[in-house]
């Protein structure tokens, strides 16, 4: 069989436009880490460079970080980004992430902890995410400074960073799929949940997601934690991944849902140790 020039070029042309769509069709996933919800953090000896475990806990940091990316992989995820978000923003130890993930790090950055989300995004993980400064069930409870602030309001309701986050990923329309940290991190004072996923209505991946590690009584050891965090997580963002094929999303509550959280717009009301959010177009 006789096969000229035009038909090869034709038929790889063909070849790497069907594999560019089939890449682009591929879910892309924010990641966005913290380190309080870690497993094993109890105290500043794991969370700061000053502290005789931090070098330790940062092993941890990214292997849960990595399982999180192979969850996401195994799953069907496509690109992803991971942004370091936990105190200097240098915590994650790079060379042990993945040659095609993308990283954001330091500081100052717009967004905060979620740098780099966009409208371009499929869906959002937390690791490592932790209770509020509200919450007294929590061990490393603190909402943006433990220093600082007492109490992080957004209109009018005390919140976690996992529901500030998920605001401003709501900003993008982008869905949070998967949390994973302390057994308070996506709790309110009173025990009731904070975000409401509704993914996997029928699955129970969630709740063991966010509560299969009680860090301050030590119930599970790193190898098991991560070991849990990556087959739980792969069932959790699959069936996020189909659900959101179906139309299904992160449903946020009234208080989270401000319209303009991009670049961090908000109106700031700073009195003793609180903060107050607002959309700034609501109060001016």
């Amino acid at each position: 069989m006789k096969i000229n020039k035009s038909s090869i070029l034709l038929f790889l042309s063909m070849f790497f436009a069907a594999s560019f769509c089939l890449a682009q069709d591929k879910p892309k996933i924010y990641i966005s880490a913290d380190m309080e919800g870690v497993v094993g953090a109890v105290t500043g000896d794991q969370l700061g460079p000053s502290g005789f475990e931090y070098q330790r806990f940062r092993e941890f940091m990214t292997q849960e970080v990595n399982t999180a990316i192979t969850a996401a992989r195994e799953a069907g995820a496509g690109e992803i980004l991971v942004s370091d978000s936990h105190g200097n923003g240098e915590n994650l130890l790079i060379e042990k992430l993945p040659e095609d993930v993308q990283v954001v790090r330091s500081w100052p950055r717009p967004l905060s902890m979620m740098a780099g989300i966009d409208a371009s995004f499929d869906g959002v993980i937390f690791i490592g995410y932790h209770a509020s400064t509200d919450n007294p069930a929590g061990v490393r409870a603190h909402t943006m400074s433990s220093a600082n602030l007492a109490s992080v309001r957004l209109n009018d309701v005390a919140v976690t960073e996992a529901a500030i986050n998920a605001a401003i990923a709501g900003h993008f329309d982008v869905p949070v799929i998967m949390i994973s940290g302390d057994d308070r991190a996506n709790r309110r004072r009173g025990g009731e949940m904070e975000l409401r996923l509704s993914l996997c209505k029928n699955s129970d991946t969630r709740s063991r997601l966010q509560s299969h590690r009680r860090k301050n009584q030590s119930r599970y050891p790193a190898h098991q934690s991560f070991q849990t965090l990556q087959t739980t997580g792969t069932d959790q963002i699959r069936c996020a991944f189909q659900e959101l094929h179906a139309g299904g999303g992160l449903i946020l509550p009234e208080h989270c849902r401000a319209h303009r959280l991009a670049q961090y717009s908000f109106y700031w009301q700073k009195h003793d140790r609180s903060v107050e959010i607002y959309d700034r177009d609501d109060q001016l």
